[in-house]
């Protein structure tokens, strides 16, 4: 290194000089050679497409930033090459696993049809999850089991929501699920799996949220609940069990609160006035803002969710995991696939 740097220094110094244009036709020949070598390595091999050109399926597991690791890479990376081999799945016999920002991993593999990208996915949560509970992954022996949260879904229309987004991400889809779906005794046992880490299912979504808060670990340590709520939230449970830290799954599904005025012969042209007067009102920029303060999304899209204002909700939660863009949002399922879903879960998964 030192030969270099006198080098450089007497280049700079104009003490040594090198002749590039009574040389040229040298240096004409290496950046020719080079050309031809570049044009060789795109006709001979030709251009390395990604997923974004090719096609192909894309999976994202979210773990602790301290699992993150080249040891997980490999063990997610052999147990999905193992799945294909076993099941003759060619499109991941040779998956592309790399991290993904700090608590992510991220599995690409050639397009899959929806029976082999689930198989892919159950094998990707098999070498993630760990009977040892928080020892298995990075955690301390002494706090047992991860214990997950949400409310019951006969009760409450998050806990509905919570197993619907279970049933869209099994079947790798984001519209149409079935009732033969729901009746699939591997997806009931998938169900059955997770649920047996709910000790409770609360019946309201905001006591389920502050018992979170108040509680702690010992209550539980994942909950599944509206973004809204973790965002109000996030305040009360700073500094109190260690730090609330918000997780997106790989989709997700829009909770809307509509408003209308009903078309009935009961309703007199006064009131009709006034319920339109009255959505006006709701919808305008000034009260929409005033949603940001609730942790929710304005419907008015004039109203921005970015703000300079330190007190914002939002502004506060983004250094606890809050994005402002949202996975794919799934269609709501029908009703008779509701119907059986609510079914199938009272029979396999609620407490008796």
């Amino acid at each position: 290194m030192g030969q270099f740097s006198r080098l450089g220094n007497a280049l700079y110094e104009g003490k040594v000089s090198i002749n590039f244009v009574g040389r040229k036709w040298l240096w004409y020949s290496i950046s020719g050679l080079i050309v031809l070598l570049a044009v060789y390595g795109l006709v001979g091999r030709g251009l390395n497409y990604g997923i974004e050109f090719k096609g192909g399926v894309e999976y994202q597991v979210s773990m602790q930033a301290q699992q993150v690791d080249q040891a997980n890479v490999q063990k997610i990376r052999d147990a999905v090459a193992q799945v294909a081999k076993d099941d003759n799945i060619d499109g991941a016999a040779a998956p592309i696993v790399n991290t993904s920002g700090p608590k992510n991993i991220r599995i690409q593999t050639e397009p899959l049809d929806n029976d082999q990208a689930t198989q892919v996915s159950q094998a990707i949560q098999k070498a993630v999850a760990s009977p040892k509970g928080w020892a298995g992954i990075g955690g301390k022996p002494a706090w047992g089991f991860i214990t997950l949260g949400h409310t019951d879904p006969n009760k409450s229309n998050s806990g509905m929501q919570a197993i619907a987004l279970m049933a869209y991400e099994y079947f790798h889809v984001t519209s149409g699920l079935t009732v033969e779906q729901m009746l699939d005794p591997k997806f009931q046992d998938f169900v059955k799996d997770i649920e047996r880490g709910v000790s409770h299912f609360e019946s309201s979504s905001e006591t389920f949220m502050t018992d979170m808060v108040r509680f702690g670990p010992s209550g539980c340590d994942i909950a599944v609940v509206y973004e809204s709520l973790a965002v109000a939230q996030l305040d009360n449970a700073q500094g109190r069990w260690g730090n609330l830290h918000i997780y997106y799954p790989p989709v997700t599904i829009w909770s809307d609160h509509p408003i209308v005025v009903l078309d009935a012969p009961w309703v007199s042209p006064d009131q009709a006035r006034a319920g339109a007067r009255l959505i006006e009102f709701l919808r305008s920029a000034p009260i929409q803002a005033t949603a940001l303060r609730f942790g929710f999304r304005p419907a008015n899209t004039s109203v921005p969710m970015t703000s300079s204002d330190p007190t914002s909700p939002f502004a506060r939660a983004m250094k606890y995991g809050l994005s402002l863009e949202l996975p794919s949002a799934v269609q709501p399922p029908d009703a008779s696939v509701v119907r059986t879903l609510m079914m199938m879960w009272s029979r396999v998964a609620r407490p008796q």
